[in-house]
């Protein structure tokens, strides 16, 4: 199976799993696959995007933990959470431009884990609580 339909964007090694990668392309869909076998993927993460929208790039995932992703895309100016053992949407946070990269940051001490959001409006990073834990 080709990885996505308009070619991956970026790819992520999953935390503790070396053999797992998330995959985002211009298809709109992320995508989990296990290395030893890629005949077709584990999971496939959809819904970020609404119906009919003209550009749906999803822009390079973030790991959360071994369990929980973030992703940024393309006319959508947030967020999305996603749980991988539900393959559902867990929480989504607006952050008034696209994303067009993020990590997660981790600072010693910190009440709660926040995510470094680079925006394609203003070139800026600006630092959000992680909506999963807000």
């Amino acid at each position: 199976e080709r990885c996505h339909a308009d070619g991956a964007q970026s790819a992520r090694y999953r935390p503790g799993r070396d053999e797992h990668v998330l995959t985002a392309g211009r298809d709109a869909v992320v995508k989990l696959w296990d290395l030893r076998s890629l005949a077709a993927p584990l999971a496939t993460f959809s819904g970020h995007h609404a119906a009919g929208a003209r550009r749906r790039a999803l822009m390079h995932p973030c790991w959360l933990d071994a369990s929980t992703f973030a992703v940024g895309g393309e006319g959508t100016a947030r967020l999305a959470v996603y749980d991988v053992a539900s393959g559902r949407q867990t929480a989504s946070l607006q952050i008034g431009s696209d994303c067009t990269a993020l990590a997660d940051v981790r600072a010693s001490g910190a009440a709660a884990a926040r995510l470094a959001v680079a925006t394609e409006a203003s070139g800026e990073v600006t630092l959000h609580e992680r909506p999963d834990q807000a």
